[in-house]
């Protein structure tokens, strides 16, 4: 046990808990006990573990972690609770974070809190500075806090990812205007071409395929019957790769990688964010949940970016596809993420449907089309 504890309300919505720890215990250079303040939901929803293991860094600022569990709504259940606890338990500064909990927990404890002359008192407004409620009156700014992975932590999800990039930005920033857009019909091919069985197969075995060792009928596809072995192998030669070393990355790098990789590239060379809060080709896990992101980002506000890449949407395909990738966007960051998330989906096609456009705005989805980009 130390002499100060920090007190946390714990509620659906785990940044603002983790964030204020961090923020109060690195600036103060003390060490605390913590206490929160939980109901029987969230502990079956293993919020207060989500928020442990988003503390890992900065286990040298913890004590003791606690829990107490409250009725939510009933105020005696909770104003005996709390007494109970900080009767048995003296400590020399009290420390609360009322943003979290249920409007019943928070009223309750500041209204038990502001009676003890040792506490300090904040609350948190989304996207709003930090606001000291007692004993004074104060502002603070809790900015570059976060880390991606505590980030993800705290929401209970498991990551990996992958930011080795094909090509770099001067080549990236290019090559659709350069290679792409003037090759589509290669583009189209190769992305049948890559899913053939006989493609398949190789690239499970070898990390290279010399397509000039390829028999020229592995090259017929069934949909892009104009396109032939000595078409892919120019393109590919043109665009600077070793045709005796195709990797199944080189491949994907033509069939839409190059754009996931652009976006990437774009963040970190245009927006104002920590090179180690941007990932490339993320996988995360809640649950038994799995899914795949393009992009994700975490932002010097602490907001969590998530960007779903689109190289081109165009036509009944493109609009079927458009139309999924939103409902898919808005569905993972609802089930997987916190409230304070933005979501984005970028696409070199130039996006003028309305019922596109309203759908987007309805999810609250920014959407970077061609005309943007």
């Amino acid at each position: 046990m130390t002499e100060k504890i920090i007190v946390s309300l714990i509620s659906e919505q785990t940044i603002p808990n983790v964030q204020f720890i961090k923020w109060y215990t690195k600036n103060n250079f003390q060490k605390y006990d913590l206490l929160f303040v939980s109901t029987k939901k969230m502990e079956q929803n293993l919020k207060s573990e989500f928020i442990k293991n988003a503390l890992d860094g900065i286990s040298n600022f913890l004590g003791e972690i606690k829990s107490l569990i409250v009725e939510e709504n009933d105020m005696q259940n909770i104003q005996s609770n709390l007494k109970a606890f900080f009767e048995k338990l003296r400590y020399k500064d009290v420390i609360v974070n009322i943003t979290g909990g249920t409007k019943m927990m928070s009223l309750i404890s500041f209204q038990f809190f502001s009676n003890l002359k040792n506490s300090q008192i904040f609350y948190q407004p989304i996207a709003k500075p930090l606001l000291e409620l007692f004993p004074e009156s104060k502002e603070f700014e809790v900015n570059e806090i976060l880390t991606l992975e505590e980030y993800l932590k705290a929401n209970g999800i498991k990551y990996k990812f992958d930011n080795n990039c094909v090509r770099d930005w001067e080549f990236n920033k290019t090559v659709a205007n350069d290679l792409i857009i003037p090759n589509r019909t290669i583009i189209v091919a190769m992305v049948e071409l890559q899913n053939t069985s006989y493609f398949k197969n190789i690239y499970k075995r070898k990390d290279f395929i010399d397509f000039l060792e390829v028999e020229e009928e592995k090259f017929c596809l069934e949909k892009n019957k104009n396109i032939s072995k000595n078409d892919i192998c120019n393109f590919i030669d043109c665009a600077g790769f070793d045709i005796k070393k195709v990797s199944l990355n080189d491949l994907r790098y033509f069939t839409g990688g190059w754009f996931e990789e652009f976006v990437y590239q774009k963040v970190l060379n245009e927006i104002n964010v920590k090179p180690e809060n941007v990932a490339l080709n993320v996988h995360i896990e809640k649950g038994s949940d799995k899914n795949e992101l393009d992009v994700v980002y975490l932002d010097l506000k602490n907001q969590l970016h998530v960007i779903e890449c689109k190289s081109f949407l165009e036509g009944k395909d493109g609009a079927k596809v458009l139309n999924e990738a939103l409902y898919k966007l808005q569905a993972i960051i609802k089930s997987k993420f916190g409230l304070n998330v933005k979501s984005h989906l970028y696409t070199k096609s130039v996006i003028d449907k309305e019922s596109a456009l309203n759908r987007a705005s309805d999810f609250n989805i920014e959407l970077v089309d061609g005309t943007k980009l």
